[in-house]
């Protein structure tokens, strides 16, 4: 009989996937492998043969048979390869490209165990536009948001929001970190605007930011304390635990079961009047950095959730 084991898909240097992968190991004796996307060029290994089993070394060179997997935590998916000086830029991306769609394939076509979170679901939910319908519907406030390249759309925005307008991106690029930004009508430039679309959304004055992660049915929410707009740019502030309204656990879970996720990362704010908004979900953000700040066992609560999926 195969032992049970838990897999994380993910970069090199991926925090959260060591940690748990470490702590499942350590306290549940549970067999736990991190399969680093970004690192297969040098020293990684495949092998697909039709009817045959199927094969994909992990971290650790360890030759990991897909099917032997019981679950799988699809974090950090389709990365390109590290960069190596011996190959040029045209090779690095044929590489890369290669081990994308190979390994993505071999995972999405060979194992048939439990995801967290499915491919299809990660990437319905990382929809701008699907995550503020459907948060509206399952109940939860959400600010006036316009998502658009029009000049004129964006100054109109603007005059109907006498309390201010914020600037996000959409999706960003990886690697690379974008703030979020207040916007006055003496800053649109046309050419600029028209380049791309820009999430603009009305400004919820508040000083109580919430990370909210989801586990399952377990919902730990952080509150963060900063006067800040974009918190993530100045991590001198204060953390805790917060107790989440029912009425806003409830929609959150609905909005998980919308999506068919099993594990979220969201954001949400509560303004002076203490009213909570929904800002956006990353189904698989970050979370462990508030750990030793806001003094919650994090690791510990992520690390049972994938024990309690192999039951």
């Amino acid at each position: 009989m195969t032992t049970p084991c838990v897999g994380v898909i993910s970069l090199e240097l991926d925090l959260h996937a060591h940690a748990v992968a470490q702590r499942l190991r350590e306290h549940y004796n549970i067999a736990a492998h991190v399969f680093a996307t970004d690192d297969y060029f040098e020293q990684g290994r495949m092998q697909y043969r039709l009817g045959r089993d199927s094969y994909v070394s992990d971290y650790n060179g360890e030759k990991v048979r897909v099917a032997d997997v019981s679950v799988l935590w699809w974090r950090r998916a389709n990365q390109p390869q590290k960069q190596n000086a011996s190959l040029d830029t045209e090779t690095h991306a044929f590489i890369s490209s290669e081990w994308k769609f190979g390994l993505s394939s071999i995972w999405q076509s060979e194992y048939h165990g439990s995801w967290v979170n499915l491919p299809s679901a990660d990437q319905r939910a990382n929809a701008k536009t699907a995550q503020l319908n459907v948060a509206q519907k399952c109940g939860l406030n959400v600010p006036d948001t316009l998502i658009s390249n029009s000049p004129g759309a964006v100054r109109l925005f603007l005059a109907e929001h006498s309390e201010g307008v914020i600037i996000k991106k959409i999706a960003g690029v990886a690697g690379q970190s974008f703030a979020t930004v207040a916007i006055t009508p003496d800053l649109i430039r046309d050419e600029e605007v028209r380049l791309c679309p820009a999430v603009y959304q009305q400004t919820i004055e508040a000083d109580v930011h919430l990370r909210v992660i989801v586990l399952g049915e377990n919902v730990v929410s952080i509150a963060i304390r900063s006067e800040i707009l974009d918190w993530r740019r100045n991590l001198h502030f204060k953390a805790c635990e917060h107790e989440l309204d029912g009425q806003v656990r409830g929609a959150i879970l609905a909005f998980m079961r919308h999506f068919d996720l099993r594990m979220g990362v969201f954001d949400l704010v509560i303004d002076r009047q203490g009213i909570t908004y929904f800002l956006e979900i990353n189904p698989q953000g970050q979370f462990l950095f508030l750990e030793p700040i806001a003094r919650v066992e994090l690791i510990d609560k992520c690390a049972f959730f994938f024990a309690e999926e192999l039951r």
